[in-house]
C-alpha cells in the first residue's frame, strides 16, 4: 500500500562540534489506522521536518536524534499521515505513529502569512499568501484545496476556493479575473484558512488573521494643560483595532503631526508617551473611525487625568455613517425600556485588612459618543509593597448586539497613572470580549476581575499617589448602556494570590477543558499556577491546604469539588494546584445533555504565617468545557488516550438532533483539546465521520481502498468486471452525494470535507472521486485513456471540498461561534 515519495533524503543534522551532545536511538513504528496493520516499507520519516530516511518492511525506521524534544513525521503520500512532538531522553525508546488521512495536513510544521501582513487594502487588487516552513523558507505548493474566510465575532464564513490557485513557483495567488470586493466589504477582523498540496504528496493547513483597511486617519499631538511646553515632536504614534492585534506605529513629525493610511473601521486607540523632568505624560484614547478623520490627541499627565482631560478631540470625520434600519431603533427603544442604567456592585473585600481605605469610581454611558469619566486619587505610605484593583464591566448590548457584531460596539477604559508612569491600562469595545478577555458571562457582566500590581519600586522613598480613571461610550446611539465600577486599595498585610495562568500535559488550547461523566476522572492534568502577592515573608512552603471548585456557569459562585490537598511547589512564591479531576475525586457533573458552556474554578488557599492561619480565595479566568459525546451515536476507528470524543455543547445538542444525518464518528476532539494530528479538532467543533458508502465498514482507510479498488477496475479491467466495478461506484458515489447534500443544507455546518481520489501511475489520474462526484466521469490515466461514466453529475454544494486528506472519512466543520456560545 505505501508509496514511494519523492522527497530528496537529508542526514539529520549533527550536533556542533564543540561537545558531544547526549543523544538516543528512537524506533519509529508507522501504522495505519490501527496497530494491527503496520504501514509497511517505502515510508519517508521526517525529524523535525527533515526527511531523514524510509521504513522497512514491518514499517519501522531507527534513528538517532540528540535528547530533547522533537517532531517525528511519517507519510503516505496522498494517503495518510502522522506527527508527534515529544520529548526524547538518552537510551532507546520506541515511538508509534498512527496515520490517518487527516495526518496528512500535519506532517511538516507550517505558517500561513499573508504578504500584504495584517492589513488589505480596501483598492487592493491582488491577495498574495505564502506558506513558510520553520525555517521561514517558502513551501511551493501543487494546488489549493480549500480557502475559507471567517468573520471572527460573527462565525459567518465565505468560501473563497475558486478565486485562488497556484502559480508556476507555487505561490497561491488570485485567479485571473477573479474579485475580492466582498471580502474587501467586510469589517472586523477576519481569519483566513487555506488547505493546499505540496508536490511531495502532504497537505499543508494554515490560518491568519488579517482586517480590512478603509481610511486615512491623521492628527497632531498637543500639550496638556498641566503642562503646555511639553515637547511632543518626533514622538512615536501607535494606533490599535481594540479587541484584535491590529497596530501600527509611525514617528511624528518635529510639529507633532502624524498621519495613517489604511486604517480600519472600527474602535481605534491612539497611544504615545513622553517624559519631562521626571513626570509621564501618555496618550490613550479611542475613536470610533468610520471615515477619513483628523483628531487632536493629547498627551496627559496625571493631574490632567483627574480633571477630566479628553485625550482625543475629533477635528473632522467624513463619516459614511451606517444608517440603522427603523425596525432595529425599535427594538433597540424597547429593549431600553425599563432598564436600570447601573453600575455593578463589587463585592470582593477589595483591600483586605488596612489603615488605607479602597477608592472607588463607577460611571454608566450617557449620549452617543459623549464619554462618562470617574476618577479617584489613593494615596499609598511608604513601603506599600502590591495594590489590588477590583472591577465589574456591564453591558446590556450583550448578548444580543454584541453577538451580531453589531455598529452599536461601546467602548470602555480604565486606568492607574502615577506621575511617572502609567501603571495599568485597558481599553475594550463590547463586541470583542466574546474571545478577548475578560469575557462576557450570561448575565451581560464580566464578573469581578481582579488585578494585583507590584507597586514597591514606587514606594521606597516615599509615599505615591495613584489616579484610577475610568470611561465608559456608547456607540452607535444613546440606549442600552454599559457601566463599570473599579475599587483600588493595598494589600501590605493580608494573605493574598494571584492567578498566572496555567500548564497542561496536553497540546490543547490553554483556555479548554474537558469535564468528565459522573464517577470518571480525566486522563491527563491541567494545573493552575498562582504567586503569592502578600506578605512579603509568605512562602509556599506556608500554604497548608487547598481547595478547588470547579463553578458550573459564567455566573456561578459556588461548585463542584475537585481537589482538596497540598500544593505543587513551583518556588518559593509560585505554586499549581489540579483543576481537572485527575486526584481523589472523581467528576459528579452530570452531562447527558451538558448544561453549561463556560466553567470558571474557585481556589481558596489557607496558609500559618508567623504561627497565623489564613486564608484567601482566587477565581481563574472561564474555560470553554468540552463534553463527553452523546452515547447512542455510533462509533468506528481506534481510541486515543484521554478520549477522543470531547466536544462543545452545541455540537452535543446539535448531534442529538441531526444523529440521522451522520453515518459513525470517528474522532472529534482530544481530551482538554488536544491535537491528536487533526490541525482543526481543538474546540469541540470539528467531526470526523465514517463515509456514506460502505464498501468495507471496518475502516475509513480500508473503505476507501476499496473504492479505488472498484475504479482501477472500472479502468483495467474485463468487460464482466467492468460493469460490476461501474455498478459499485454508481452506488457510493450516489449515497456520498445524498449524505453530503444533506449535512451542506444543514445552516450549522460551515465546510464539509471529502475524499479527492489520489493518483494511481498508469490507472487513475489525481482527483479521480471528485470528478465521479461532481461530473460522473473520469478518464483513466492508462495507454488506453478509458472512459469511466456512472452518470451525467450532479451540483455539489459550495460548502463541499475535497482533498486527498479526507479520502478515508468525511468531516465536518460546525459553526465554531454558535456551538462554543457560553
Amino acid at each position: 500500500m505505501a508509496m514511494l515519495a519523492a522527497i530528496l533524503i537529508a542526514p539529520f543534522p549533527a550536533a556542533a562540534a564543540q561537545q558531544p551532545a547526549a543523544t538516543a536511538t528512537v524506533t519509529i513504528k508507522t501504522y495505519y489506522d490501527a496497530v494491527s496493520d503496520p504501514a509497511g516499507a517505502g515510508l519517508q520519516i521526517l525529524v523535525d521536518d527533515k526527511a531523514v530516511g524510509v521504513t522497512n518492511a514491518s514499517g519501522q525506521r531507527k534513528v538517532t536524534v540528540p535528547v530533547g524534544e522533537h517532531r517525528f513525521s511519517v507519510f503516505d503520500p496522498s494517503l495518510a499521515g502522522a506527527s508527534k512532538t515529544t520529548t526524547i531522553k538518552a537510551g532507546s525508546t520506541s515511538l508509534p505513529l498512527m496515520m490517518t488521512g487527516e495526518g496528512l495536513d500535519d506532517v511538516i510544521k507550517v505558517k500561513l502569512v499573508p504578504k500584504f501582513g495584517m492589513v488589505l487594502s480596501s483598492t487592493a487588487s491582488t491577495f498574495p499568501v505564502t506558506f513558510l516552513d520553520r525555517a521561514n523558507k517558502k513551501i511551493p505548493l501543487a494546488a489549493v484545496r480549500a480557502a475559507m474566510l471567517t468573520q471572527v465575532n460573527l462565525g459567518t464564513t465565505l468560501d473563497i476556493t475558486d478565486r485562488l490557485t497556484t502559480n508556476a513557483a507555487g505561490d497561491i495567488k488570485l485567479v485571473s479575473g477573479a474579485s475580492i470586493g466582498d471580502v474587501q466589504a467586510m469589517d472586523g477582523v477576519q481569519t483566513l484558512e487555506i488547505w493546499a498540496d505540496s508536490p511531495k504528496g502532504y497537505g499543508v493547513w494554515g490560518k491568519t488573521d488579517f482586517v480590512v483597511g478603509r481610511y486615512a486617519v491623521t492628527g497632531k499631538l498637543k500639550a496638556p494643560p498641566s503642562m503646555a511646553s511639553l515637547p511632543v515632536g518626533s514622538l512615536t504614534v501607535k494606533v490599535s483595532l481594540l479587541g484584535t492585534s491590529f497596530s501600527r506605529s509611525v514617528k511624528a513629525n518635529a510639529s507633532g503631526s502624524f498621519s495613517f493610511a489604511d486604517v480600519p473601521k472600527g474602535n481605534i486607540k491612539f497611544e504615545a508617551s513622553t517624559k519631562l523632568n521626571g513626570k509621564a505624560y501618555s496618550l490613550a484614547g479611542s475613536v470610533f473611525v468610520d471615515g477619513t478623520t483628523n483628531v487632536n490627541a493629547f498627551l496627559l499627565g496625571s493631574a490632567d487625568v483627574l480633571n477630566g482631560v479628553p485625550s482625543i478631540v475629533v477635528l473632522s470625520q467624513a463619516v459614511a455613517k451606517q444608517e440603522v434600519a427603523a425596525s432595529v431603533a425599535a427594538d433597540r427603544v424597547a429593549r431600553n425600556a425599563g432598564l436600570r442604567n447601573r453600575a455593578p456592585t463589587l463585592q470582593s473585600d477589595t483591600a483586605g485588612p488596612s489603615a488605607i481605605a479602597p477608592v472607588t469610581i463607577s460611571a454608566t454611558a450617557a449620549a452617543q459618543d459623549m464619554p462618562q469619566t470617574a476618577s479617584e486619587d489613593l494615596v499609598i505610605p511608604k513601603g506599600t509593597k502590591k495594590v489590588r484593583l477590583v472591577y465589574e464591566v456591564h453591558s446590556f448590548e450583550y448578548p444580543y448586539y454584541v453577538l451580531q457584531n453589531s455598529i452599536f460596539n461601546d467602548v470602555w477604559s480604565l486606568k492607574i497613572v502615577t506621575s511617572t508612569k502609567v501603571l495599568f491600562d485597558i481599553t475594550n469595545n463590547v463586541n470583542a470580549q466574546v474571545s478577548v478577555p475578560p469575557i462576557w458571562q450570561s448575565d451581560g457582566s464580566t464578573g469581578e476581575i481582579v488585578e494585583v500590581l507590584d507597586v514597591s519600586a514606587l514606594t521606597k522613598t516615599g509615599a505615591v499617589t495613584l489616579a484610577l480613571f475610568g470611561s465608559t461610550t456608547n456607540i452607535g446611539d444613546s440606549l442600552l448602556a454599559t457601566s463599570f465600577t473599579a475599587s483600588l486599595g493595598p494589600i501590605d498585610s493580608d494573605f493574598s494570590v494571584s492567578y498566572v495562568g496555567v500548564t497542561s500535559a496536553t497540546s490543547g488550547p490553554k483556555d479548554v477543558v474537558s469535564i468528565p461523566r459522573p464517577t470518571k476522572k480525566n486522563a491527563f492534568e491541567k494545573l493552575a499556577v498562582f504567586d503569592i502577592d502578600s506578605p512579603a515573608a509568605a512562602k509556599t512552603s506556608d500554604i497548608t491546604n487547598v481547595k478547588v471548585q470547579l463553578l458550573l456557569g459564567a455566573s456561578a459562585t459556588s461548585g463542584t469539588e475537585i481537589y482538596s490537598g497540598a500544593v505543587k511547589k513551583i518556588s518559593d512564591r509560585r505554586f499549581a494546584v489540579p483543576v481537572t479531576f485527575t486526584r481523589s475525586e472523581a467528576s459528579t457533573v452530570g452531562s447527558t445533555p451538558p448544561a453549561y458552556g463556560r466553567v470558571g474554578y474557585l481556589v481558596n488557599v489557607t496558609a500559618k504565617i508567623a504561627s497565623v492561619t489564613t486564608t484567601t480565595t482566587s477565581q481563574p479566568a472561564l474555560d470553554l468545557p468540552l463534553w463527553r459525546m452523546p452515547d447512542a451515536i455510533p462509533r468506528f476507528g481506534w481510541r486515543e488516550a484521554g478520549g477522543d470524543s470531547w466536544l462543545a455543547r452545541g455540537t452535543y445538542t446539535w448531534l442529538e438532533t441531526n444523529a440521522s444525518a451522520i453515518t459513525r464518528v470517528d474522532d472529534i476532539s482530544g481530551e482538554h483539546g488536544s491535537n491528536l494530528g487533526h490541525v482543526t479538532h481543538q474546540r469541540g467543533t470539528d467531526i470526523d465521520i465514517f463515509q456514506f458508502y460502505s464498501l468495507n465498514s471496518s475502516r475509513g482507510l480500508s473503505n476507501y481502498i476499496a473504492l479505488e479498488a472498484a475504479a482501477r477496475k472500472a479502468v483495467t479491467g474485463t468487460p464482466s468486471e467492468v460493469t460490476a466495478a461501474v455498478a459499485k461506484l454508481t452506488t457510493a458515489i450516489t449515497a456520498e452525494r445524498t449524505g453530503l447534500t444533506t449535512l451542506a443544507s444543514n445552516w450549522s455546518v460551515t465546510q464539509l470535507f471529502t475524499g479527492m481520489g489520489r493518483k494511481v501511475p498508469n490507472v487513475l489520474p489525481a482527483g479521480w472521486l471528485k470528478a465521479l462526484m461532481t461530473t460522473g466521469t473520469f478518464t483513466g490515466a492508462n495507454t488506453a485513456h478509458t472512459v469511466v461514466t456512472i452518470d451525467s453529475g450532479a451540483t455539489i454544494s459550495s460548502k463541499v471540498h475535497f482533498n486527498d486528506s479526507h479520502n478515508s472519512l468525511d468531516h465536518i466543520t460546525l459553526n465554531a461561534a454558535s456551538m462554543t456560545m457560553p
